[in-house]
């Protein structure tokens, strides 16, 4: 993502293996500033980056290539994302940020934890009675 004047950049996580394979990618096709996904022109890319739409509608065809039947969306993807690293012990204000949201009552909206992972949750009560 580009940022304009006043902008703060992002915060990311990225996996070791996949930024390698993002630089090999970058240095293949040839891309031209800020965007890692920018959008194509007719004959060359686009000074802007790829419109969700076709983001979505390009996971759509992965989706089907792959034989994936379950129906399953980017938007799904972010809220595993979130799920998966509150379960590993990801701090709400962390996620907050690597999720780019400015209000953290934004993230407590992708914060949905499984039914199983509730019932392990020891209850203080327990820990007065030792």
């Amino acid at each position: 993502m580009a940022h304009g004047k006043g902008d703060k950049p992002r915060i990311v996580m990225l996996d070791p293996t996949l930024l390698v394979a993002l630089r090999a990618h970058w240095r293949a096709e040839h891309l031209p500033g800020p965007w890692l996904f920018p959008a194509r022109a007719v004959g060359q890319w686009a000074n802007h980056g790829v419109h969700p739409a076709s983001a979505s509608n390009s996971f759509r065809v992965a989706l089907a290539k792959a034989a994936i039947g379950r129906h399953i969306t980017l938007h799904g993807l972010r809220h595993a994302f979130a799920t998966h690293c509150l379960e590993d012990g990801t701090d709400v204000i962390t996620l907050q940020k690597l999720l780019g949201h400015s209000s953290v009552v934004t993230t407590a909206r992708y914060a949905q934890v499984r039914t199983d992972q509730i019932r392990r949750t020891p209850s203080p009560l327990s820990k007065l009675q030792q």
